[in-house]
């Protein structure tokens, strides 16, 4: 923006990017607790309320529990992988539309693709995005998937709580 500044515009552009007042649910499965420790540390700020599990199986139990708004989800897992957890997933008609975004040091083939279709959202390598692009990739995944609550332009609507 440049001087002098337009409050309208300014405020417009502030609201854009700050957190609904109800923090989304973001499921983060991964076997890994130095990395699950250093992805909370990206999220929490955002005012997200994150929930861990260390398998498919434990986020299984844990999605029972609570459906999350979104899972941030490791391929490479004991017990049950993030592939078994897509498939999991697919099968519930409950949780089909639960998007998922993926965070893997594996190289995707053509066939680690087609194994995952159309359960995820996007795929991020580990140790080559920065945090503020996976925070901006669940802002905006959680923004399309609660439409009633934001405008157009991707700004939070202050009143949209108040129609509910």
């Amino acid at each position: 923006m440049t001087k002098p500044i337009d409050r309208e515009r300014l405020n417009a552009l502030v609201e854009r990017f700050r957190a609904p007042a109800q923090g989304a649910k973001i499921l983060l499965v991964e076997d890994d607790p130095v990395q699950r420790e250093r992805a909370r540390a990206w999220l929490e700020p955002q005012q997200w309320i994150v929930t861990e599990a260390a398998n498919g199986r434990e986020a299984l139990r844990s999605i029972r529990e609570e459906r999350p708004d979104l899972i941030l989800l490791d391929l490479m897992m004991p017990e049950m992988d993030g592939f078994q957890l897509v498939a999991a997933l697919q099968q519930e008609s409950g949780w089909r539309d639960i998007p998922v975004i993926v965070i893997t040091a594996m190289d995707l083939t053509a066939a680690d693709r087609a194994r995952l279709n159309s359960g995820i959202e996007s795929v991020l390598v580990k140790n080559s995005f920065e945090p503020r692009e996976l925070v901006e990739r669940i802002r905006r995944v959680v923004h399309a998937s609660q439409p009633s609550t934001y405008r157009r332009d991707g700004t939070h609507d202050p009143n949209s709580l108040r129609r509910r």
